[in-house]
């Protein structure tokens, strides 16, 4: 019986809130002054239906109703709701509904009234004539502004290339504005007939909602825009102009940049002769690839940038673009400095004919791992970072007189100065068993070094980080006994 309650209880609070929210709905529409008074009357008879989606959930509750009086539930304390007082509530719900329809077709009656009212009394020919011709002079000119204003008030995108921009120019002026000076009689016949029509008393046109002041604003604005469309089609000339210029700057300073450098890879490949002469030659093309960056490829690249701030993606005038030329100029520098190293590298062997191709090239891989400003050659502190990482300390005195006795009265050290000293160093040096055994006492008698064990030799980073580089692995370290074995065997 307690579980009939609670349904009963349920569904009772169920239908009471249907039927207020019915009401809610339907006093919401009567009020939607948005819609028509049709509108409202349709939507409203609509959303009641007659009461038609009400009678399933009534008939339910009167069947429970009738099922708990015959087994003698007489109260339920679950709620206050009862048959009787749900029953009243739809009916009036329905009454409610009657009124609101009865109240919305009243306004209907009462506005169709008043507007056959108002057509009769402005039903007389002349002011009829008159408010006709204004009407018609009035739509005709208010869609002319309309599609006019309508077409300036989108963006005008930029144009691509100067002849885009003189073809937009010309377009403008013999659609547009010449358009417009047509309209000029049109407008003032506009005023007239206007003028005829507040001499006939009417105050309010009864054939167009259009007025003559609303007509006048828009004929106004229309015309500052007009004015500032035509300056703005005069500025993308002109900024076209300025890029034109840009772009034929950019197609000149690209492929002069282009042939510098097929005409210095071809000279670099056509290099032959006495290995002195072709390294003086690489070296002045050098010297000419280095000033190139500062002039040649840097006002490229400034013509490049000046274009990409004003979105020119076309240049009609050349196929090349900044990407291109700097790749290629890039790869000059390549080649030239891969030259320059071969050529140097062949003299200092051709110099000292006792160092092997192998030693020559450890030196080199030595001598540029160093050299970090990539200058050619080693600053002091480049040096003694090398010296160091070839584990020899020197103190502040003893590096002052090596740097004097390398770089003599240049305030670096060259590849030959270098590559002379590594040859007398490898003379004399410690002995691969002696080498071995410094490792193995720093690595604490394990097969392998660790970077740690490095560290703690006291070795700074940039040593720790060259032999860390060269040591073959082993383990969980760097074979030492090998990198002094290929040391030894180069």
């Amino acid at each position: 019986l307690e579980e009939r309650r609670v349904e009963f209880a349920q569904k009772a609070t169920a239908f009471a809130e249907s039927l207020a929210a019915m009401r809610s709905q339907i006093e919401a529409i009567a009020a939607t002054e948005a819609d028509t008074l049709e509108a409202r009357i349709e939507k409203v008879t609509a959303a009641y239906g007659k009461g038609a989606a009400l009678e399933e959930p009534w008939d339910e509750l009167g069947s429970m109703d009738r099922r708990n009086s015959s087994v003698g539930i007489t109260s339920n304390t679950h709620t206050t709701l009862t048959i009787a007082i749900l029953g009243a509530r739809k009916a009036q719900l329905g009454r409610f509904v009657e009124t609101t329809l009865g109240y919305l077709n009243d306004q209907v009656f009462l506005r169709d009234r008043s507007a056959k009212e108002e057509s009769e009394i402005a039903a007389k020919e002349k002011r009829d004539a008159a408010c006709i011709d204004f009407a018609q002079k009035a739509i005709a000119m208010n869609t002319y502004m309309e599609s006019i204003q309508s077409a300036l008030a989108a963006p005008m995108l930029d144009t691509e290339t100067l002849g885009d921009a003189q073809q937009l120019k010309e377009q403008f002026e013999t659609v547009v504005l010449a358009g417009h000076q047509t309209q000029k009689p049109a407008f003032e016949e506009l005023r007239q007939s206007h003028e005829r029509v507040v001499a006939e008393g009417v105050t309010a046109n009864p054939f167009c909602h259009l007025t003559m002041e609303a007509l006048a604003e828009k004929w106004e604005a229309l015309e500052k825009s007009l004015d500032e469309r035509k300056e703005r089609v005069a500025q993308e000339l002109e900024r076209q102009e300025v890029c034109e210029g840009l772009r034929r700057s950019f197609a000149e300073k690209a492929t002069a940049l282009a042939k510098f450098c097929a005409d210095h890879k071809k000279a670099f490949a056509d290099l032959a002769g006495d290995l002195q002469a072709q390294l003086a030659e690489a070296k002045s093309r050098e010297a000419e690839i280095d000033a190139a960056k500062d002039e040649i490829v840097a006002e490229v690249q400034k013509i490049a940038q000046e274009l990409s701030e004003m979105n020119v993606t076309i240049n009609e005038h050349t196929d090349l673009d900044v990407y291109t030329v700097k790749a290629m100029y890039e790869a000059l520098v390549n080649i030239c400095k891969r030259s320059v190293g071969v050529l140097e590298q062949r003299l200092v062997a051709q110099k000292m004919g006792d160092i092997t191709p192998e030693e020559l090239a450890e030196f080199r891989e030595c001598f540029d791992h160093f050299d970090q400003d990539h200058s050619g050659d080693l600053q002091r502190l480049e040096f003694k970072a090398c010296l160091a990482s070839l584990g020899q300390e020197v103190a502040d005195e003893q590096m002052e007189t090596l740097w004097k006795q390398m770089a003599g009265d240049r305030d670096c050290i060259t590849f030959d100065s270098f590559t002379q000293y590594m040859k007398n160093r490898t003379k004399d040096t410690d002995s691969k068993e002696e080498v071995v055994a410094s490792f193995k006492e720093i690595a604490k008698d394990k097969p392998f070094v660790t970077a740690d064990d490095l560290r703690g030799a006291n070795l700074e980073g940039k040593h720790v980080e060259y032999l860390s580089t060269h040591m073959p692995p082993k383990e969980a370290g760097f074979d030492y006994e090998a990198f002094t074995e290929q040391a030894f065997t180069r």
